[in-house]
This record gives C-alpha cells, structure tokens and sequence, in this order.
C-alpha cells in the first residue's frame, strides 16, 4: 500500500489582518569618536533612519550629549592630573571705560566678573572666548571729539596658562583682556587695550583649586602710552575640571 505525502495546512491571510513583522535587528555602527550606544528615556535602544543603533559622537546630532574627551596632558602637571577646563570665579575687576590717550574711546559692555569656564586649547593653556565687552572707537581730534574714524566691537577674553619662566621654574599666569574683533575698520586699531595681568602663580598643582589676584594693573591709562588697559583690580580662583 502506498502512502501519499501530507501536505501543511495552508493558511489563507485575513485580508484585513497586517501580519506582524519582527523587527530586524542590526548591529550598531561603530564610530571611532565613541563607542557609546544611545538610549532612549525608557531604556530601549534610539534607532537611526536606517535602522541602526545611534552612538555617541561629537558630530551627532544636538539632542545628544557630547563625548567628555581625556585632556591632553600638560608636561608642567603631573601625571594624569591635567585638567580638561578651569572654572574661573572672578570678581572685583573693575572694566576702563572713557576716553583715553587723548583719541581712543572705549564704551563699557558686559561685566567681566563672575564664573567663566575655560577649554583647554593646547597641553597647558586654556581659554575662554567671553561676552560683549563694549566697543573701542578712534576720533580724530583729541578728547574723543571730531570726526570718528573706526569703531570696533570688544569681547572679553580669559588665558590661563602654565609655562616655564626665562630664570628657571614654572608658574601659573591668568590674564583678562579684551580682543579686537578683525574685519574693516578695526585694522585702523592695532592693539588691544592691555590685559589684566593677575599676580603670578608659582608651582602651580593640576589638582586642586588656585587663588589669585591683581596687584599689578591699578590704573585704566600709564602715564606715557596711549593704551589703555581694560580693567583694574580682581581676585580669581580657579577650580580644576578633570
């Protein structure tokens, strides 16, 4: 007796049934900036438009954090206590505003004090790009009257550097300041006003917090020059941010 094959029951699709798809699941990208997979807030995986796992990354898209990169170290620090930024606290500085020199005029902005967050441009200096700090004009007859020549924007700027010194030995150096924005006509002013120089730190430690202050800059105008500075007086304290 011979026996026929069976065939599967066929089962024939309800037509108004969406037949359940099981997700594909793919492998993340890598991205050699980070390796960090991206969550959503309930703790699944946040999927690109392709499908894939998203990671952290610095080019990523705004919503996302970005990747807390090591700093590079600064050979006067010791080892693995390179800070990625300083927090700046300032206080007490006192802006120069009015006429100086006898054609320069500086117009006050933003206040420099307050907390300020300085990146690490190179192994052992870091800077902050700062607010508005008013305008810097040229005149053309003396007590900033006449025609004016030039008017640029101002905007505060904080250096904090450690370097070795001419004599021997290594210190701290913070400097306040005011940059000079470039394009036409601020190439008519071919200085800054001087930088707020704060008292030297000698042997400064990486790790731990730093207080200084200036004794150094106590006038707006030094007899003799024509540049003004952009502030007087302060008091810093910088916290390492490792």
């Amino acid at each position: 007796m011979s026996i026929e094959p069976t065939q599967p029951d066929t089962i024939t699709p309800d037509p108004g049934v969406t037949p359940e798809i099981p997700p594909v699941k793919l492998p993340p990208r890598r991205d050699p900036a980070d390796g960090k997979v991206i969550l959503n807030p309930d703790g699944t995986l946040h999927l690109g438009e392709d499908g894939s796992a998203t990671l952290h990354s610095r080019t990523a898209d705004p919503c996302c954090p970005e990747v807390v990169e090591p700093a590079d170290p600064c050979g006067f620090c010791a080892s693995g206590t390179t800070p990625r930024s300083w927090g700046l606290t300032l206080s007490g500085v006192t802006p120069c505003t009015g006429c100086f020199g006898p054609f320069i005029e500086i117009v006050g902005g933003s206040d420099p004090n307050g907390y300020h967050v300085l990146e690490q441009l190179s192994g052992c200096r870091w800077l902050k790009e700062g607010a508005d700090g008013g305008e810097i004009k040229l005149w053309s007859q003396e007590g900033c009257s006449g025609i004016l020549n030039g008017s640029c924007e101002l905007r505060w700027q904080y250096t904090f550097a450690i370097q070795a010194l001419p004599g021997g030995g290594v210190a701290g150096n913070l400097l306040v300041g005011l940059s000079i924005e470039i394009p036409p006509p601020c190439i008519v002013f071919s200085l800054p006003p001087r930088a707020i120089v704060f008292d030297g730190i000698p042997d400064p430690e990486c790790d731990r917090p730093i207080a200084t202050q200036n004794t150094l800059i106590t006038e707006c105008l030094v007899v003799g020059t024509d540049r003004p500075a952009a502030g007087t007086g302060g008091f810093a304290t910088l916290e390492p941010i490792l």
